[in-house]
């Protein structure tokens, strides 16, 4: 499907010539190369035009020192830009264009070079200087792409079978799984990358007594990075962090016959927004048969604050607990940056009733949604969103 993107690219291709202090250079009528994109139209993951043509620009001072970053030139013959803003660890805040005469769409500032987005009513333009940073990374509304390109989100591992993962005498067993997605505009490529870790760590040994074992699986963001690679650039910079992140998950444990959890303990490391909260789904019966993990338990809790994610099960009589699912509310936990994570330690207990010899089964369940949630210019864009099971069987 192609559909006609209204507005037009104008590409500027700064050549500077750095001073040993890097932090600030000046220059009076410093000549810049740019390219007009017209007609602009999207095309699947990609921006494209129909038609280009040369524009010149002209930077007179680039500032970047002591938590200010001021840029300042000129477009064309009598069109002044004069950029201010403030910087705070890696990101550019309170960004004003001080001429009024453009819309800043986007800064970034990398270790060789400094790129902008400029808005003027249906026209961008975009203006590289070749710049030497001795401080972090800066970014003004870094994923500014994903507000007109929503590419689809890829796997990349064909060993990993998402659906059901068998492993027979398995312990302390961990999976990996990335996630990607890419962007083109004008031929400046982005590609987001989500890797996501599934660690399933059980005792080597069941002990089949009431005293039971832990169980502890885990989902957790092993990295979150994006690559950006400049229009007719040899060279590909790794950003740290993407617009990609996982809101919310659900684990859905179901124990073998003569075993039952007899209490859980849920941990989420990661960003913690208002509302929501942590909900217990669990089933009760008579622990003689293996149990499937099961969808729609018919008896629920809410596990609060006060209780620090821990919940003990009572049990009436002979029925105990061999289901349970735990779900994280997407709108409140999310999954932001590296070793971020989701976790449940389950102690697992025997009924000596019931008690069964050979191989013990335990099925878990991890289902989780990833979404986007990039800004442009201060405004949340529509989350773009995929869900995603991934199980393992423990023999």
């Amino acid at each position: 499907m192609v559909r006609k993107f209204g507005s037009l690219l104008l590409v500027a291709i700064l050549i500077l010539t750095v001073s040993s202090t890097s932090f600030a250079f000046e220059g009076k009528g410093i000549s810049a190369e740019a390219t007009l994109y017209e007609n602009s139209y999207i095309d699947g993951d990609t921006l494209k035009a129909e038609e280009s043509s040369s524009f010149n620009v002209d930077v007179n001072n680039l500032l970047i020192m002591d938590g200010i970053i001021k840029i300042n030139g000129k477009i064309g013959e009598n069109k002044d830009f004069n950029i201010v803003g403030q910087t705070n660890g890696n990101n550019i805040e309170y960004i004003e264009e001080q001429s009024h005469n453009f819309e800043v769409k986007n800064i970034t500032v990398l270790e060789d070079i400094v790129v902008m987005y400029l808005g003027e009513e249906n026209d961008t333009i975009r203006v590289k200087i070749n710049y030497e940073n001795k401080g972090v990374n800066l970014f003004y509304n870094k994923y500014w792409y994903t507000e007109f390109l929503e590419p689809q989100i890829e796997t990349h591992d064909s060993n990993i079978t998402l659906n059901s993962i068998i492993t027979p005498n398995a312990y302390n067993t961990n999976y990996s799984i990335p996630y990607t997605r890419s962007f083109n505009v004008y031929g400046d490529l982005y590609t987001e990358e989500i890797t996501l870790g599934f660690y399933y760590n059980w005792p080597e040994v069941v002990q089949s007594t009431s005293t039971g074992d832990d169980f502890t699986s885990k989902l957790q963001i092993n990295d979150n990075k994006t690559y950006y690679t400049p229009y007719g650039s040899s060279k590909t910079y790794t950003l740290s962090g993407s617009s990609l992140e996982v809101a919310g998950a659900t684990i859905r444990h179901a124990t073998d016959a003569g075993q039952y959890v007899k209490n859980i303990h849920t941990s989420h490391v990661g960003t913690l927004y208002s509302g929501g909260g942590t909900s217990l789904g669990y089933s009760l019966g008579i622990p003689n048969l293996p149990v499937s993990i099961n969808y729609s338990p018919p008896e629920s809790v809410t596990i609060t604050n006060g209780q620090n994610g821990y919940y003990s099960f009572n049990y009436p009589g002979n029925n105990k607990s061999q289901q349970y699912n735990i779900s994280w509310e997407p709108s409140r936990y999310h999954l932001i940056s590296k070793n971020d994570f989701f976790e449940a330690i389950s102690r697992v207990q025997t009924d000596s009733t019931y008690k069964k010899t050979g191989r013990l089964r335990l099925s878990v369940e991890w289902s989780f949604t990833l979404v986007s949630s990039g800004i442009n210019q201060g405004q949340g864009t529509p989350p773009y969103n995929k869900t995603d099971t991934f199980s393992n069987t423990l023999y």
